[in-house]
């Protein structure tokens, strides 16, 4: 019986997770916060401040977090709209809706997310464990504790924004009904404005995040890690292999993936909306040659193809992607990403004579 309910309990644990993040109130937070702000101080104080940078870090730390629940409600929140009662629902649109309900839904809640997003992060912890950042002891285990649940909920939110850009994908390859979709201005539809409102507030939350975990990293890893000797580079870390890992993993996952995704939900947003376009293209021609074979009269034909073809003309010049793209502001933050973990490797190599003569 116990295994049973034990059994039941893990299986509801993902939709459970999630009603939470929808739940998530910002005095509950705050207190939490503060309770954690002030828990870290006395643990600092007992350990006589020997945490470099220490009260920096839970700073970093504490508002990345916040971040992701702030992102991960609003996430969730949004796709609830899309099977209400709302300008953006999908009730009135069968085609996406099943879709939704029988492959978004089903995958959100199942435990793809969470099993990875644990992965990635004893990966990274057990990185930084073997690499002496961080000691097992008090101090040790309270930053391993907000680093880490930071950290795994910062995956877990990434798998969810993965998801939903495959969802994204999916619905770009639908067949849609005419009143699905606004047929004269496909981008202004409004559960297709909705998608793209929703990946761009997820991207811009994870931008600033991705800045915050690249400085953080940073911050944690000591300086003069590798060696020029005997016109040859190595390391001198407890664990080279962990350490050039984790270092390439973060440049992956945060500075090399955030444009790629980026570029590909933009990408899929606008397929979707070239589509609709197109299927109102090919309704309209259609229309357009069985009226010009019922009309006998020269001039009505010739007007019928005019009016037709401007109608079409108009569709066609349409926007294609429903909401303002904030291209410089997102190029920005990924370069700002970019040269501190640059720097960050920059300052570990900074002895190297050959580099003395080129570098600044």
């Amino acid at each position: 019986m116990e295994r049973s309910t034990l059994k039941r309990a893990l299986m509801q644990f993902p939709a459970w997770l999630i009603e939470k993040f929808k739940s998530f109130r910002w005095k509950n937070w705050i207190l939490y916060c503060i309770l954690l702000f002030f828990v870290g101080t006395v643990i600092n104080h007992a350990t006589q401040y020997r945490f470099p940078h220490f009260v920096t870090h839970q700073l970093l730390l504490i508002a990345a977090t916040t971040l992701l629940v702030c992102a991960m409600k609003m996430f969730f929140l949004d796709i609830d709209k899309l099977n209400h009662r709302g300008p953006e629902s999908l009730l009135k649109n069968p085609e996406t809706r099943s879709l939704y309900l029988n492959k978004l839904l089903p995958i959100q809640r199942t435990f793809l997310a969470p099993a990875v997003s644990l992965v990635i992060t004893v990966f990274f912890f057990t990185c930084i464990v073997k690499l002496e950042y961080i000691e097992l002891d008090s101090i040790g285990v309270y930053a391993i504790y907000i680093a880490g649940s930071s950290v795994l909920i910062g995956a877990y939110g990434y798998m969810q924004y993965l998801c939903f850009l495959w969802f994204v994908y999916q619905a770009g390859k639908l067949e849609y009904r005419s009143e699905s979709y606004n047929v004269y201005a496909p981008a202004a539809t409004p559960w297709v404005s909705q998608l793209a409102r929703t990946s761009q507030k997820l991207r811009s939350f994870f931008l600033w995040i991705g800045l915050i975990y690249v400085i953080e990293y940073a911050m944690l890893v000591p300086t003069d890690k590798i060696l020029f000797e005997d016109n040859t580079i190595s390391l001198n870390t407890p664990d080279n292999t962990a350490f050039f890992v984790s270092w390439l993993a973060l440049f992956l996952l945060v500075i090399i993936a955030f444009p790629i995704i980026n570029h590909y939900q933009r990408k899929f947003v606008t397929d979707l909306v070239e589509k609709l376009k197109d299927q109102t293209v090919q309704e309209l021609s259609l229309l357009m040659a069985e009226e010009k074979r019922s009309e006998q009269d020269k001039r009505r034909r010739m007007s019928t193809v005019i009016t037709y073809n401007v109608i079409i003309e108009n569709v066609r010049h349409t926007r294609s992607y429903p909401i303002k793209q904030l291209f410089g502001y997102e190029t920005a933050m990924t370069l700002v990403t970019f040269i501190v973990h640059v720097l960050n490797l920059y300052s570990k190599v900074a002895s190297i004579p050959q580099l003395s003569t080129v570098l600044p």
